[in-house]
């Protein structure tokens, strides 16, 4: 979660607003949810998870 910074999440922010200008029929409320992979020195899957919430239009 800590991977997500301010910026990230602004940058996610109007890239959604700009979605919805497009997409008219969309919900009014809506949220970015972010799924973290990490791997290790092999590439293999070493965690994951799920940051609910990561970003919304609140």
């Amino acid at each position: 979660e800590e991977s997500i910074t301010l910026t990230k999440r602004e940058r996610l922010r109007a890239i959604a607003s700009r979605y919805r200008q497009t997409h008219n029929d969309l919900p009014l409320l809506w949220r970015i949810d972010v799924v973290a992979v990490e791997l290790n020195q092999k590439g293999k899957l070493s965690r994951i998870e799920l940051i609910e919430n990561a970003v919304s239009d609140a």
